[in-house]
């Protein structure tokens, strides 16, 4: 038995250490071992029961009552969830959640007389559409590639032509082979889940949890002596957790040192298609610093109970070495969460150690009344002096870099909340409504985000919401009322188990178990505001940390010494009991390991025929791109009425979606339902106010819109802007300056700039008001915008360079120019931008003196600049002073000396001021920065001819200009002032 007891052992701290570092377990062949193991280690409970049984013991830990009264709401759960993915009749689904009834009817063509999908069996795939033939007298406007990809129709193609297989290239897949539908689900029967494949795998995942919850909470260990054995289990575990936390930490803390844009320096995660080396954030093996932070916010008041507390789970209470690697390991988790950014991490700290300290000092407080000592009162004021040194510490210890990084986010969140609450607040309040439609029963485990892109709020968001950030509001919309209730009834049981056991659990076991209750406190308010225990790591580690208190909560009761009779047949019948649990045990575990398939949503895509095409309607109906990816691939072999058909429903599944609604106004165009297709542009351009998600507002295709298609571009806009949506008044602004209308313009921007709080945004729409001015020929009225832009930000150069480009150089106002570059460069804007906007309109109108005032002021108040000193010697060498021109473009190379330009432009000058070999030291650094630029390579070779025919005719005397016998002396291009 006692190697039936390593084994469990070995598997439970592989799962342990390996399911964090395989990045999270997230990936499908990581979470298929992790549930395979937890099936493996349920099998082992029932397989010691058989063996104890069969010698007629009885197990010292043997808690039928806490088995029951947690088995009981597990399996019922268990058997909810498995009911969502059961194919019912219509008749029945209609009677036990009409809202799913009615909404299979709206998607699927004929149901439920017939199986959903036969409207696909009529398509011949070869057979491709007739090109619609446009409106006599209309102009046909050729697209762009851009304006293809963001869904503009190719004028002569067949229908959808351009429209859907073009766009979203970022998001691009190759057709695949359909996903594998088991044949119950190819019926009219259809389950509960609008997304079976979900449901089933959440399903199988559930399945292994409460397989690892009573296989870690109830296991017996040696049966000789289960009181110390099952103390020992329970302090080896408690250390292997700690101590994979603890790599997990050194692991973020190295990779943030060491980022090289890749999870573990060699995985690139799928969503991110490319190595992400900006990434500022601490994450471990983690993908998301979140779930990084929520794992070691768990395991933080663990770590620092062992720090201030000692004893369990070290052997003794007094040793001092083992009291001080807990604090270390406390330091290094507390700076790894640090660095994470992590607000709900930070937040996990403080309540981590709150809770700790609370439970203890409850316990303490009964002590005190029954005549004990208090003697928690100097552990909670040193772990508190503790923790505050560990904020100092950390800040030393993370440099520079990380006081920067994790001082700016914590100064955002306090002085404007978190950037993305408001965004989450939005996901939140959706759920009442997503409830009145799937009250009882919900929309399947894991089908939040099939369900939510129906639900979406406007504006639209270019964000793929793969879940609700609050997993009690998510897990309320995937099992209703009923699951929530059952799932309730097991939390209370647990927490009520627990709030017993931290009255009577042995004095050296109450800071253990008060910090694994502290650490479950602490997930639990994370999930408030993420979705950490979707992360299969994190529900592992929660789920044994549950276990553990569980097992410490059960007392021990020893036999009697003594013989026991046993009757012949008494342990058979027992030991049957358990061969059904263990075989369907084994069985769930190579189902597990068998799984197939590509993860979500990564598994929608394309179909490569029309079985794929069945396929994918069976398996997500409710997916807005399981019908847009149909209708790309087989789209132009559809009937016209079944396409309209499939694109309404593609709308219908996805309202906030751009694409699908423009899609569908341009379907109703071409069935002479203009009216409602001119609606269907008004909402388009109201729910995502983007002139980049609508090919029509590209500013070469408005002019040439129809008269009511404007207007409903209109229409939509001035509501976007009227409800603040983001991006609407530079997309109305953009529509008014394509179709002519400056003044309607200018009363947008003057108006937004009024309503607006944030300076540089209030500073962005005067700038758009003075361009619509600027427009109207209203020079002075344009001045004095800007005037006022430059006051509401004064640090932002560009206000300066507008009015000085546009307005005061066009009247020849050059000593305001003068006045405005010294003003701005005070105020702190960048002075070679504001004073570059000088130099062309002056030299234009022949004032070189004020292009070089202008280059002057800017080049004293930054000396660094290499683009005022390339732009002062380019104004030297066009007016003749090549001496001086040379002085600053050498400068200029000092300044950027991998600028091909500047060693080109030096060249030239060196040239012209007779330095022959400074210019050919100039033209050759040129050539070998830029091998494969002609222009370098035809300059140098003029060079050399140049001096190949000057050597022939060395003979000749040749006259030196005054100017090369007297080169400029000065070192300070500012301060050279020769005439010319």
């Amino acid at each position: 038995m006692r190697i039936l007891d390593r084994i469990f052992q070995a598997i439970l701290f592989g799962l342990i250490f390996l399911a964090p570092l395989a990045f999270g377990s997230v990936y499908p062949w990581a979470y298929r071992v992790v549930e395979a193991a937890c099936f493996g280690l349920f099998g082992l409970w029932m397989l010691k029961l058989r063996m104890l049984a069969s010698d007629g013991v009885t197990p010292a830990r043997n808690d039928g009552k806490l088995i029951r009264s947690i088995g009981v709401p597990v399996g019922l759960l268990l058997l909810f969830i498995g009911f969502q993915s059961l194919p019912i009749p219509p008749a029945a689904l209609r009677v036990i959640s009409p809202s799913t009834y009615s909404q299979y009817a709206h998607i699927f063509s004929d149901w439920p007389d017939r199986a959903p999908g036969g409207d696909l069996a009529s398509i011949d795939e070869h057979q491709k559409a007739l090109a619609p033939q446009p409106e006599t007298g209309a102009p046909t406007i050729l697209p762009t590639r851009n304006e293809v990809l963001q869904g503009a129709a190719v004028p002569f193609s067949p229908p959808l032509a351009g429209r859907l297989d073009a766009t979203r290239a970022s998001e691009a897949k190759p057709p695949v082979s359909g996903l594998a539908v088991p044949a119950i689900y190819s019926t009219r029967w259809r389950p509960l889940t609008i997304a079976w494949p979900l449901t089933n795998a959440g399903l199988i995942g559930a399945f292994a949890v409460a397989a690892l919850l009573f296989a870690v909470a109830f296991y017996p260990l040696d049966d000789q002596d289960e009181s110390g054995a099952g103390i020992e289990f329970t302090r080896i575990t408690l250390v292997a957790v700690l101590a994979s936390a603890l790599v997990i930490a050194m692991v973020g803390l190295i990779q943030w040192a060491t980022w090289n844009g890749k999870i573990l320096w060699t995985i690139v995660p799928l969503d991110w298609g490319a190595p992400d080396p900006s990434a500022a954030r601490a994450s471990g093996p983690f993908v998301d610093p979140d779930h990084f932070a929520g794992y070691l916010a768990m395991v933080f008041p663990l770590m620092l109970s062992g720090a201030v507390f000692g004893g369990f789970p070290a052997r003794s209470g007094a040793d001092l070495a083992k009291r001080i690697s807990c604090g270390f390991a406390a330091f290094l988790i507390f700076i790894a969460v640090a660095l994470s950014q992590s607000r709900a991490g930070w937040m996990g700290l403080g309540i981590g150690t709150v809770a700790l300290f609370f439970f203890v000092q409850a316990r303490s407080r009964l002590a005190e009344d029954s005549g004990g000592v208090n003697s928690t009162s100097r552990p909670l004021r040193t772990s508190l002096a503790i923790l505050g040194v560990m904020v100092v510490l950390a800040l030393m210890f993370v440099g520079g870099r990380g006081r920067e990084e994790s001082t700016a986010r914590l100064g955002a969140t306090v002085s404007q909340g978190s950037m993305d609450l408001g965004d989450r607040m939005a996901l939140w309040l959706k759920t009442p409504s997503i409830l009145r439609e799937f009250p009882l029963f919900g929309v399947g485990l894991g089908a939040w985000p099939e369900v939510f892109f129906r639900f979406q709020p406007v504006p639209r968001s270019d964000l793929l919401y793969n879940a609700a950030h609050n997993d009690y509001l998510e897990m309320l919309v995937d099992i209703g009322l009923i699951g929530i209730a059952l799932l309730g009834w097991l939390i209370v049981r647990v927490a009520a188990r627990l709030r017993s056991a931290l009255r009577t659990v042995p004095e050296q076991m109450l800071p253990a178990l008060g910090a694994i209750t502290a650490g479950l406190i602490v997930m639990a308010a994370i999930e408030f505001f993420d979705f950490d225990l979707q992360i299969p790591a994190n529900l592992i580690l929660f789920v044994i940390l549950v276990s553990l208190a569980l097992r410490m909560s059960i007392p021990v009761e020893m036999p009697e010494p003594g013989p026991r009779l046993v009757r012949p047949d008494e342990g058979e019948s027992k030991g049957g009991m358990f061969y059904l649990p263990l075989a369907g045990a084994i069985g769930l575990g190579i189902f597990a390991l068998m799984q197939t398939g590509r993860p979500y949503p990564y598994d929608i895509a394309t179909p490569g025929s029309l079985r794929d095409a069945r396929s994918l309607l069976l398996s997500y109906p409710y997916n807005p791109d399981t019908h847009r990816f149909t209708l790309a691939r087989f789209g132009a072999s559809m009937e016209p009425a079944t396409r309209s058909r499939w694109i309404a429903t593609w709308e219908w599944l996805d309202p906030t979606d751009p694409h699908a609604r423009d899609v569908y106004a341009q379907d109703l165009i071409d069935r002479g339902r203009r009216p409602d297709a001119m609606r269907q542009i008004s909402e388009s351009v109201f729910a995502a106010p983007i002139a980049s998600w609508h090919f029509y507002l590209s500013p070469r295709i408005l002019p040439w819109l129809p008269d009511d298609e404007k207007r409903a571009i209109n229409d939509g806009l001035e509501r976007a802007v009227s409800s603040g949506f983001s991006g609407s008044v530079d997309a109305l602004g953009d529509f008014y300056l394509s179709v002519g209308k400056p003044s309607e313009r200018a009363s947008l921007f003057t108006q937004a700039a009024e309503r607006e709080d944030d300076p540089a945004r209030r500073a962005q729409y005067l700038r758009g008001a003075a361009d619509a001015y600027l427009q109207m020929g209203r020079l002075e009225k344009a001045g004095e915008v800007l005037r006022t832009a430059i006051d509401t930000d004064p640090g932002e150069a560009d206000d300066y360079t507008e009015l000085i480009a546009r307005v005061l150089v066009p009247r020849q106002e050059f000593e305001q120019v003068q006045s405005v570059i010294s003003d701005g460069i005070d105020r702190g804007a960048d002075p070679c931008k504001v004073a570059l906007s000088a130099v062309s309109g002056a030299q234009a109108l022949g004032r070189v003196d004020v292009a070089e005032q202008a280059l002057n002021t800017a080049v004293k108040a930054d000396p660094t600049s290499y683009e005022c000193t390339f732009a002062m010697g380019d104004l030297y060498l066009a007016t003749g002073r090549n001496a001086r021109a040379v002085l600053l473009f050498e400068k200029a190379t000092e300044l950027k000396p991998d600028s091909v330009v500047a060693y080109t432009d030096l060249g030239t000058a060196a040239d012209r001021n007779y330095d022959y070999s400074t210019a050919e030291a100039a033209y050759n650094r040129a050539a070998s920065l830029a091998p494969q630029n002609q222009d370098v390579a035809e300059r140098l070779a003029g060079f050399k001819h140049k001096l190949a025919d000057a050597a022939a005719d060395s003979d000749r005397p040749q006259a030196v200009p005054a100017e090369a016998a007297a080169p400029d002396a000065e070192a300070s291009p500012a301060a050279d002032s020769d005439a010319r």
